[in-house]
């Protein structure tokens, strides 16, 4: 079976994975491997496929989509992309990441509401005062 499998019940990380591929091929539903995800706290260590260290960063392990968000599981050593709509497989519900962060650690930026005529903001007008 090329990669990827198509069952898309399948993580994507699984879907790229050879030894999945091979199972399908001989019959079987799954690998049957002593491998998993971060929804079981691992992070695909019997992983064989394609995808590189650097792909698996920046791609939602999930579904695959690019995210600039990532996870390192406590006791693994891959870090794995993940997309917001994912992290809970990772245990980490979106909002109560957000809560907890910084406006700067999600790219928001925080914005003032000034009231200013025109002249006041092309320095036109009066003289500041010293």
């Amino acid at each position: 079976m090329p990669l990827p499998v198509s069952d898309r019940s399948f993580l994507f990380v699984c879907r790229h994975c050879e030894r999945l591929a091979e199972s399908r091929d001989a019959g079987r539903g799954t690998c049957s491997q002593d491998c998993a995800g971060p929804k079981k706290g691992r992070d695909f260590p019997r992983y064989r496929g394609p995808l590189t260290p650097e792909f698996l960063i920046h791609h939602c392990f999930a579904c695959g989509e690019t995210t600039p968000m990532s996870l390192n599981l406590t006791g693994t050593t891959r870090i794995l992309g993940v997309c917001k709509r994912h992290l809970i497989h990772a245990g980490v519900k979106y909002e109560d990441l957000k809560a907890k962060a910084k406006p700067e650690d999600f790219g928001a930026v925080e914005k003032k509401i000034v009231k200013a005529t025109p002249e006041e903001l092309l320095g036109l007008g009066k003289e500041p005062e010293k």
